[in-house]
């Protein structure tokens, strides 16, 4: 199999707007079925062509960098980025872990457009502040839980926070206190 490139992905992507402009002018019912067969084929092709570039660039990844379903990339924030994140967050970091499916994000970083980085990095954060609060809420909860009186409750929590999947590891997580 020849190896597939941007420009054939970009080439499908095209296709595939070409043939939804042509849907907006449409007005006979048969001509929109027989569009709707191109899309199917079309929006087939494209996500054959994507699975096939992802897998592509990720067996050319070095061993280190392979895994078997995600690559973790830590990105520190420039000034700008950190900004945002305020902002837009609520969270002053100083980096964030990006997360790509067989370790795309090891090869694509560099070629990334800002939009796309800032995009990521705000989804990143937004994961990030989602885990604090869940985290929170958690610790908040078993404070108000610790409080009753009941020594039978208490020793059913001190067992349950010993279990590393107790609250799904929520509290084994950065920033979580643990057992």
């Amino acid at each position: 199999m020849s190896e597939i490139t941007r420009e054939q992905i970009n080439e499908a992507v095209a296709i595939v707007q070409e043939i939804a402009a042509e849907a907006q002018k449409i007005k006979d019912p048969s001509q929109g079925m027989a569009l709707a067969r191109r899309m199917e084929q079309a929006a087939a092709r494209l996500g054959a062509l994507a699975a096939g570039y992802e897998a592509q660039e990720a067996a050319k990844l070095p061993p280190e960098a392979q895994t078997p379903q995600l690559t973790r990339v830590r990105v520190k924030l420039t000034d700008e980025q950190r900004q945002r994140v305020l902002g837009e967050v609520g969270l002053d970091l100083e980096e964030v872990e990006l997360v790509g499916s067989r370790g795309v994000w090891v090869r694509t970083l560099r070629s990334s457009s800002p939009q796309r980085m800032n995009k990521a990095i705000l989804k990143a954060a937004r994961k990030v502040k989602a885990e604090q609060d869940a985290r929170d809420k958690a610790e908040q909860t078993l404070a108000q839980l610790d409080a009753v009186a009941d020594p039978r409750l208490k020793a059913q929590l001190d067992k349950a926070r010993k279990d590393p999947n107790f609250l799904g590891g929520l509290l084994q997580k950065a920033g979580g206190k643990g057992p």
